[in-house]
């Protein structure tokens, strides 16, 4: 029975390197596609084969955004993969955060229009400049986004509003903390940045999701 266990073990380990070593290649080769296209999006936006006007530079931008954007979750995808192996730290860079939105925005837009959904957005304006891994952020966004467009009707509306709030993180809620708790912050400076989504339809029937 220990001979048996041992076999099936290593044999489990192969058919383990054989997924990682497949995933691996598909990976490399959805990824050089990729890069040309970025590539390309970079030459056009250079002027080097001729001026664009400002709507075309516009759509070309959010291409070779989208396109670094799929780049990165092949790695994401790669890093999932050999997680166990090798771990990752998150590259935080600051940044501003409405460029994530408007990112994301993007993305859906073509769902959004397909159910003649209308998108409003309400950020606050003194939002400072934030700490955070962008491709991570962005996806986070984008699943955000396309579950508020599958579950809005036909039709609706989503007003998107966001601002910098203080987030308890050592009782994980928002609300102030107990006084009994000697630990938690006294300090209620905004630490977070919280976006509430509101989905209205066309009868009036409401729901709210926070990210």
């Amino acid at each position: 029975m220990l001979q048996c266990l041992i076999q099936t073990n290593l044999k489990l380990q192969e058919y383990d390197q054989d997924r990682t070593n497949f995933l691996a290649r598909a990976i490399h080769d959805f990824r050089a596609p990729l890069t040309a296209v970025s590539g390309y999006c970079g030459l056009l936006l250079s002027e080097a084969l001729g001026p664009l006007q400002e709507h075309q530079k516009e759509v070309l931008q959010k291409m070779q955004q989208s396109s670094k954007r799929l780049s990165r979750m092949t790695s994401a995808m790669f890093q999932l993969s050999i997680g166990r192996r090798v771990k990752r730290r998150l590259d935080l860079r600051r940044g501003d955060i409405r460029d994530c939105i408007e990112q994301a925005l993007y993305e859906v837009t073509p769902l959004a229009e397909d159910k003649r959904i209308s998108i409003s957005l309400d950020l606050d304006s003194d939002t400072p400049l934030l700490y955070f891994e962008q491709g991570q952020l962005e996806q986070a966004l984008v699943n955000f986004l396309d579950n508020a467009c599958k579950f809005t009707p036909k039709g609706g509306e989503i007003e998107i509003g966001g601002s910098p709030c203080f987030w308890e993180r050592r009782s994980m809620h928002c609300s102030t903390p107990s006084a009994t708790e000697r630990r938690l912050q006294d300090s209620r400076e905004p630490n977070a940045y919280r976006i509430d989504m509101h989905h209205l339809s066309q009868n009036g029937c409401y729901g709210q999701s926070t990210l």
